[in-house]
């Protein structure tokens, strides 16, 4: 049995583009989100290490949170 183009076994690049991956555009919001959770707890910690209370440290979390997307949204502006 031959395998070519048109039997469904050659899948070319365009073919892989198509239904059944994952968008670009939602890997990066995954990441976007997964990088800000991982600022947010770094800076609750690094916080907490430093004999900061729960609240400040909270507060020092959430500052450093936003700063994962205030770069995305600075990169853009200078895109």
């Amino acid at each position: 049995m031959a395998v070519g183009p048109g039997d469904g076994t050659d899948a070319g690049p365009a073919a892989r583009r198509g239904t059944g991956l994952v968008p670009s555009r939602a890997i990066e919001d995954v990441a976007l989100a997964v990088n800000v959770v991982l600022l947010f707890a770094w800076g609750l910690h690094a916080a907490r290490a430093g004999g900061r209370a729960w609240g400040s440290s909270s507060k020092i979390g959430t500052a450093d949170a936003l700063l994962g997307p205030a770069v995305v949204v600075a990169n853009a502006l200078v895109k």
